[in-house]
């Protein structure tokens, strides 16, 4: 449990440094993803909707971790390398099968590399947190 819940602490953080708009990949997300929002209009919609957004995506992140945590004890991985594999390709995974569905929604590229990068960290983050606390 302690492992699954530092989990969602990483993750959440990452997040924020991810798609902040001045320091991480927020600017090239949101210019793709909201061509036509100022960022004025992206901060009013935000502060908006802020507790449905985050909630959702906190909720999301919390569940993703949950069976990451899960399927890390069914496979049982021994070493570093094992953990990072099993990361990498479960972001494959859930990258290749959203990527099945993109040419049918009118979401730019930029926006689906820039997600599928923040699952892979996460994943990624996880795995090592799991890792060090074996």
């Amino acid at each position: 449990m302690l492992k699954t819940i530092i989990s969602i602490i990483l993750s959440v953080s990452i997040g924020i440094f991810w798609y902040s708009y001045n320091y991480g990949l927020g600017k090239a997300w949101a210019s793709n993803a909201w061509p036509s929002k100022s960022y004025e209009d992206l901060l009013k919609f935000q502060s908006d909707s802020s507790s449905f957004i985050y909630g959702v995506t906190l909720l999301s992140e919390s569940f993703v971790m949950i069976i990451f945590n899960i399927i890390i004890s069914l496979l049982r991985p021994r070493s570093g390398k094992e953990f990072i594999y099993i990361a990498f390709l479960l972001s494959a995974l859930l990258y290749s099968a959203r990527m099945i569905h993109a040419p049918f929604e009118s979401v730019p590229l930029a926006v689906h590399l820039i997600n599928g990068g923040y699952d892979c960290a996460i994943l990624s983050a996880s795995a090592i947190v799991h890792y060090i606390l074996r």
